[in-house]
């Protein structure tokens, strides 16, 4: 049986075996975006709906030309799942043999996304934070919120303190206890997200993608210099807050048109200055003082999934991990 016949499943309890963190995808993912810099990639917008209430769904497609794979992704979300002992985002990515069409590999998405996700707030905040930062504020104390507390020192070895801060304040508690036993930065918990957001030099915003916007971080809160990576789209900064910033960043100017054209989102954003791929090659620099405040809305995009789960695979291969089934 050749490889092209052979089918990889990966589940979650084998990614989660493999050891492997967001640091060991960095280069992968610098690797798609100095593609995308290329004019390679192929990738229509994420095809997103809401299931009722605050579930959704959401599909996309992605690959590189001349490249070995091509992915497809389909996952589903629901805040509510944790209180049910489920993860919050489940489904599967797809890997295919680009030149056969041959499946080759399919993986638990939740843990593609997720590393992705941490994987790509690590490339943008290398070109993006200031010099020295100290203090970060995490919103959303959820699995995001955690892999960015594991993962923003490898970036920046200087941070040393956290405020964490979720709307439920058990989750909070919950999130500062678990970081005694990980993390080498003091985190603290704040009482409410100004609490939280007050003189910190990165803010990473993860929280559920809300039904119905109700920003409340105002200007005033954002410290001079400060990078804010938003991973839950414009959910938590005022309008007012957004036309004071100096810079717009994002990974993908595509998918912020389409979120903005067919979701209604980022409808108080007036500008995109850069894109994460002119960072990379060095195309373009965003931060020109030290006193810039830079906003980056990294809205996850199938060819960093695909970058991730090629990455993957190869460990697999190489390793002996997971189930090999005959696809033919």
């Amino acid at each position: 049986m050749s490889d092209s016949d052979r089918l990889l499943l990966l589940s979650r309890t084998d990614l989660e075996a493999s050891g492997l963190g967001p640091q060991d995808f960095e280069a992968p993912l610098a690797e798609m975006f100095r593609a995308k810099a290329e004019g390679h990639w192929i990738q229509p917008p994420m095809m997103f709906m809401r299931r009722g209430g605050k579930r959704w769904a959401n599909a996309m497609m992605g690959s590189v030309t001349g490249g070995r794979h091509t992915i497809g992704k389909v996952q589903l979300g629901d805040p509510d799942n944790p209180r049910r002992g489920r993860p919050q985002v489940q489904g599967i990515a797809v890997l295919f043999d680009d030149a056969t069409g041959n499946p080759r590999a399919i993986m638990d998405s939740g843990w593609i996304t997720s590393r992705r996700t941490v994987g790509v707030s690590m490339l943008a905040t290398r070109h993006l934070v200031r010099p020295a930062p100290t203090d970060l504020a995490i919103i959303g104390c959820g699995l995001q919120g955690r892999l960015h507390l594991q993962a923003l020192p490898h970036v920046c070895p200087t941070l040393r303190r956290a405020r964490a801060y979720d709307i439920e304040a058990d989750r909070t508690d919950d999130f500062v206890r678990w970081s005694k036993t990980v993390s080498g930065i003091e985190v603290s918990a704040a009482r409410d997200m100004e609490a939280a957001v007050r003189d910190a030099d990165i803010i990473v915003s993860a929280t559920a993608i809300p039904l119905d916007r109700r920003p409340c971080i105002v200007e005033s809160w954002l410290k001079p210099g400060s990078l804010f990576i938003s991973l839950d789209r414009d959910a938590h900064l005022t309008d007012e807050a957004i036309r004071a910033l100096d810079v717009f960043v994002t990974d993908d100017r595509a998918q912020f048109d389409s979120k903005r054209q067919r979701e209604n989102s980022f409808l108080g954003v007036e500008r995109i200055d850069v894109e994460l791929e002119q960072l990379v090659v060095g195309s373009a620099v965003a931060r020109k003082s030290n006193t810039d405040r830079i906003v980056a809305f990294m809205l996850g995009v199938a060819n960093a999934d695909l970058a991730v789960s090629a990455a993957v695979l190869a460990q697999a291969e190489a390793r002996g991990w997971g189930q090999w089934i005959q696809f033919d």
